[in-house]
């Protein structure tokens, strides 16, 4: 099964100037728990956030326990696998065939960014939210879908103080509705 994963505001911003534009610590947790042991899809943009955010705090080249795989056009060859568990591929299919291969459950997680989002969309079958109940500015934006086409199947409510503001946000669960597709 394929899902994706994301945080969000309430306007689909996802990012702004190659970062998250907000940090809860919490949602942090929430990723790694639920990606743990499972093959994640990533753009090159949202690896090399990490790879910056990773060799500031420990040093790696992947996010520990997950077959990552890297999206990009920007390989000489169509594959390049490295160590650590950390796959390069340059194309959709492929991507899906080393998640696949690779696979150590059966749920494949999209983790980002706009555009690995928008390839990999009719595909999902789940779809794990953080909805940021802010507007917020950004250049980077989740895809704009048709709620109808999905059920809610969680739904949980927080609150944590960010900067000089509270920041109020949503876990949000849903499964894809096949009666209407």
């Amino acid at each position: 099964m394929l899902s994706i994963i994301v945080a969000k505001s309430r306007n689909n911003v996802i990012g702004k100037n190659g970062d998250i534009p907000w940090h809860i610590s919490e949602d942090l947790i929430r990723f790694r728990n639920i990606t743990i042991g499972h093959p994640v899809i990533m753009g090159r943009s949202t690896y090399e956030s990490i790879l910056k955010k990773s060799k500031k705090d420990k040093g790696g080249l992947a996010l520990e326990g997950r077959t990552n795989i890297v999206l990009t056009k920007t390989i000489k060859n169509s594959f390049l696998k490295t160590d650590n568990n950390l796959f390069f591929v340059d194309s959709k299919d492929k991507a899906r065939q080393v998640a696949e291969k690779s696979i150590e459950s059966e749920e494949i997680f999209v983790i980002g960014g706009e555009s690995i989002y928008k390839l990999f969309f009719s595909d999902v079958s789940k779809l794990y939210i953080t909805e940021i109940e802010e507007n917020i500015e950004g250049d980077k934006y989740f895809v704009d879908f048709n709620i109808s086409d999905w059920v809610l199947e969680s739904i949980e409510f927080r609150v944590v103080k960010f900067k000089s503001m509270y920041l109020k946000w949503k876990y949000v669960t849903y499964v894809k509705n096949n009666l209407h597709l």
